[in-house]
């Protein structure tokens, strides 16, 4: 098929570089672990108050531990919207959501969360009605959805 040179090898990545080879993991190697120690050190003094800091020491260190550090995850927050449970129409909990978010019970964020599921659900129940018509359509026509033909009669019963 492929050349010697082009096939994989076993302990080899298929595509992309080797594993820590890129300028952030070289970046990583590069601070030890004083070096990390002192980067949190200084931020936690200047959280609390130190004033020998300047401006100048914090901000590095800042910037050192966002590239050490990957940014922590927003974990999803679990949302209690007054009156959705008792809303029977879309509408009506669409409409709850959104006195919710005005009324400050929920914020902005988690609200448009919950519209785009309700949106996502709608979407789902569309497309199962659509498929559900189709069927029903196609099997009066005496196939399936799949265009495979389906035998409505025994071939001894059309002679």
């Amino acid at each position: 098929m492929g050349s010697e040179a082009t096939q994989f090898k076993p302990g080899n990545a298929v595509g992309g570089r080797k594993p820590g080879t890129s300028s952030l993991d070289k970046f990583r190697k590069a601070i030890s672990d004083e070096d990390y120690e002192t980067i949190v050190g200084t931020l936690v003094r200047a959280a609390k108050g130190d004033k020998a800091l300047d401006a100048a020491q914090v901000k590095s260190a800042e910037i050192l531990l966002n590239r050490l550090c990957a940014p922590a995850r927003a974990a999803g927050e679990r949302v209690v919207v007054p009156g959705m449970r008792d809303a029977e129409t879309l509408a009506e909990k669409c409409d709850a959501v959104l006195k919710a978010i005005a009324d400050g019970e929920i914020s902005a964020d988690a609200g448009r969360s919950v519209l785009s599921a309700l949106s996502d659900a709608v979407r789902i129940l569309q497309v199962s009605e659509l498929e559900a018509r189709l069927r029903k359509l196609e099997g009066k026509r005496g196939r399936t959805i799949d265009g495979e033909a389906k035998r409505v009669k025994d071939a001894g019963e059309l002679v």
